[in-house]
C-alpha cells in the first residue's frame, strides 16, 4: 500500500499484533489537521476502534483499507470526549478492485480521565446516546412519517400542512458502538456527504442556524410525547430502561407550566429592553 506524497511522515503502520490479525491497515492524519493534534489523533485509534473499522469494512466487502483522521475542534472543545472525522478508503475489496467509494464517518470517543468521567457521568451519557440511536430514533422516524401522511390527507385543515411537516429522517446512522468501561466510542455516518455542513466553531452561528437548532431540539422532545400518546406500551417499555427517566404522571402539566413561566420571563425581558431603548431614544 502507498501513501500520497507529503503524508509519508504521518504514516502509521498498525501491526498484526495490535489487531490480532495478519492484515495491516494504514492510518494517515489529514494534512490540514492541527499540528498539535496529529499524534494525539493517531494514538487515539486504539485496537478496539481499529477492530470496529475492520468490522465496518467487512460489512462493505472491503478487505484492506486506509484510515484518514482529521480532528473536529480543538482541545477542550468537546467536553464528552474527542470527535474525529475518519475516512475509510478501500485499497482492496472482495471483488478484487483496488479502489472503491470511501466511507466517511464521525468517530466519538469518551475521555479517559477518571475524575472527568465521574464528574460528568460519561458512561451514563454514552449509554443513553447509544440507546437513543439504537432504539428510539427509529420509532420517532416512523411516527414522523405517519403524522406527515395524516396531515397531508386532512383536507379539512385550512392551515398549510407543509408548515407542520416533521422531518426526523436526517439522524446519522450509528455504524458501531462500544460501551466497554473507560473505552466507550461511537461511530456514525458523516452527514456532510449528504450535503450537510458543520458550522465552524470559530464562526458565530447565524440566526437561521440557531432557529434550525432550536426547532430540531423542540421536535426531539415533542416526539417523546407523541410516542407516549400514540404507542403507550412501546413508550413504557423504552422508559423502563432508563434509571431516572423524567416522564412522571404529571409530566405534561409540569412541562406546560414551565413553558408558560419561561414565556412570561422572556416577554418581560423584551419589554424591559424596549422600555430602555425608548428611554434612550427620548433622552
Amino acid at each position: 500500500m502507498h501513501l500520497s506524497e507529503g503524508a509519508v511522515d504521518l504514516f502509521v503502520n498498525i501491526t498484526a499484533n495490535m489487531l490480532d490479525s495478519e492484515v495491516k491497515q494504514n492510518v494517515v492524519v489529514a494534512k490540514n489537521a492541527d499540528t498539535m493534534l496529529k499524534q494525539e489523533s493517531v494514538d487515539a485509534l486504539s485496537p478496539q476502534v481499529l477492530e470496529a473499522y475492520r468490522k465496518i469494512a467487512a460489512r462493505n466487502a472491503i478487505i484492506d483499507f486506509e484510515l484518514t483522521v482529521q480532528p473536529i475542534g480543538g482541545k477542550g472543545e468537546n467536553s464528552y470526549g474527542s470527535v474525529l472525522k475518519v475516512c475509510l478508503t478501500p485499497t482492496q475489496t472482495s471483488s478484487g478492485q483496488s479502489s472503491a467509494t470511501p466511507l466517511h464517518t464521525i468517530l466519538k470517543m469518551a475521555p479517559t480521565s477518571q475524575a472527568r468521567r465521574i464528574h460528568m457521568r460519561v458512561k451514563d451519557v454514552y449509554a443513553r446516546e447509544v440507546f437513543m440511536y439504537a432504539e428510539v430514533f427509529s420509532e420517532f422516524e416512523a411516527l414522523s412519517v405517519l403524522l406527515n401522511n395524516n396531515n397531508n390527507n386532512n383536507n379539512n385543515n385550512k392551515v398549510d400542512a407543509s408548515a407542520y411537516q416533521m422531518h426526523f429522517n436526517v439522524t446519522p446512522q450509528m455504524l458501531h458502538s462500544s460501551l466497554a468501561d473507560d473505552t466507550e466510542f461511537i461511530i456514525f455516518e458523516d452527514l456532510t456527504t449528504a450535503g450537510y455542513t458543520i458550522n465552524s466553531r470559530v464562526n458565530l452561528p447565524t440566526y437561521d442556524l440557531v432557529v434550525c437548532a432550536f426547532r430540531a431540539i423542540a421536535q426531539l422532545h415533542a416526539m417523546s410525547f407523541v410516542l407516549q400518546a400514540r404507542q403507550p406500551q412501546r413508550f413504557a417499555a423504552l422508559v423502563t430502561q432508563m434509571d431516572d427517566n423524567l416522564f412522571t404522571a404529571d409530566m405534561e402539566v409540569v412541562s406546560i407550566e414551565f413553558g408558560k413561566k419561561s414565556v412570561r420571563r422572556t416577554r418581560q425581558m423584551f419589554e424591559s429592553d424596549l422600555r430602555l431603548a425608548m428611554w434612550i431614544r427620548h433622552k
